[in-house]
């Protein structure tokens, strides 16, 4: 019977090793008769693939032109092999010169052949604000009912676009007035006028506003203009205390006012005036240029001062 035949096993299978074993059996009865042998094929086999983690962020910006990109790679560890036995292949499509979105692709193989393939989403990005540059004279004169018309009135730097994208995105804003059928500003009305600049460049970034100051007037300089209306002040320019005098005589309730150059009123002063000369002490105000006007019993004079 069955219970009396002794079955003899030859050789043995590691499950912790991968390889190909082979195991003999073997049966035999009481009085020696024995079975041929059979021979059990058992393959140990990897199938798990290795588990790799990326390191750093995912996805990933870098600053355009930047030099020092790092690539923080990936850590990988498998079920059988050790790190350092694992097979690595990285494949880098970054490009730091240009904006756009790239991928470095890892792929980490053990020695079963098991695969596994990561990829990390590398963005080259532009943060940085682009900058308005004023050309030409700031304060501005401008004559009265004239056209301001600068072929290049600003410039703009900017870290990655050049000034000729940036011009067209330039955004401009002005207390001058605007003709309906150039687009071009003029100066309709005397006083301080200004001209506003900013951009902002393709990839968001917008840049700080810059103004130009105008100065509207009958004539661009200050003696050309003191004869015209028959005033000087002197001295000019001047610590904060002047005089103003005129060729003919004044008489009557005058008002004299100071403007800065933003248009804003810092002064005003009403007098009776009898004569030729009028003093003013506004000694206390900021340095810089002024705006006077001196309006006699309705006729209006208009003189620039400086205040050192």
């Amino acid at each position: 019977s069955s219970d009396r035949l002794t079955l003899t096993r030859t050789g043995s299978v590691d499950e912790k090793i991968p390889g190909s074993y082979v195991v003999q059996y073997t049966a035999c009865d009481p009085i020696g008769n024995c079975s041929a042998p059979y021979y059990l094929q058992v393959d140990v086999q990897d199938t798990v693939p290795p588990v790799v983690s990326l390191l750093g962020s995912n996805p990933m910006e870098v600053n355009v032109y930047d030099d020092n990109f790092n690539d923080p790679g990936i850590s990988a560890v498998d079920n059988y092999y050790s790190s350092n036995a694992l097979i690595y292949v990285t494949q880098r499509n970054v490009n730091t010169n240009q904006l756009g979105t790239y991928n470095i692709t890892y792929t980490v193989k053990d020695g079963s052949g098991n695969t596994t393939t990561l990829e990390r989403i590398v963005k080259v990005v532009d943060k940085i604000a682009p900058t308005v540059e004023i050309l030409g004279s700031n304060p501005f004169e401008l004559f009265w009912m004239d056209t301001f018309d600068i072929s290049e009135d600003v410039r703009i730097l900017d870290n990655y676009y050049s000034n000729e994208e940036l011009l067209p995105l330039l955004v401009k804003t002005t207390t001058l007035a605007i003709d309906q059928n150039t687009g071009k500003y003029y100066a309709n009305e005397r006083g301080w006028k200004e001209i506003t600049y900013q951009v902002t460049d393709p990839s968001g970034n917008v840049s700080k506003k810059v103004k130009r100051i105008v100065s509207v007037d009958f004539r661009s300089g200050i003696n050309e203009l003191s004869n015209a209306n028959g005033l000087t002040i002197y001295p000019n320019p001047s610590n904060g205390k002047f005089t103003i005098q005129s060729k003919e005589v004044l008489n009557g309730a005058t008002e004299i006012s100071l403007y800065n150059i933003l248009g804003a009123k810092v002064y005003s002063t009403s007098t009776d005036v009898k004569g030729t000369n009028i003093d003013v002490n506004i000694q206390g105000l900021k340095a810089g240029i002024y705006l006077v006007q001196i309006n006699n019993n309705g006729t209006m004079h208009t003189e620039r001062i400086t205040i050192k």
